[in-house]
C-alpha cells in the first residue's frame, strides 16, 4: 500500500482483528443466546421482537 500512512495501516489491521473476533462470536450464537435475551427482556408488550 504505497503512500498509505502507518496510522492507516495500523487502523486497518486493528479493524481486521476486530472483524475476525466479531465473526467468531457470531458463529457461536445459538439457543443459549436466545434464552439469555429472553431472560433479560422486559415483559411482553413492552418490547417488540425483531422482524
Amino acid at each position: 500500500m504505497a503512500g498509505v500512512s502507518k496510522w492507516v495501516e495500523t487502523a486497518r489491521r486493528v479493524l481486521d482483528t476486530e472483524i475476525d473476533g466479531l465473526k467468531a462470536v457470531r458463529d457461536q450464537l445459538d439457543g443459549g443466546f436466545t434464552k439469555a435475551v429472553e431472560a433479560m427482556a422486559p415483559a411482553p408488550g413492552e418490547w417488540s421482537s425483531p422482524a
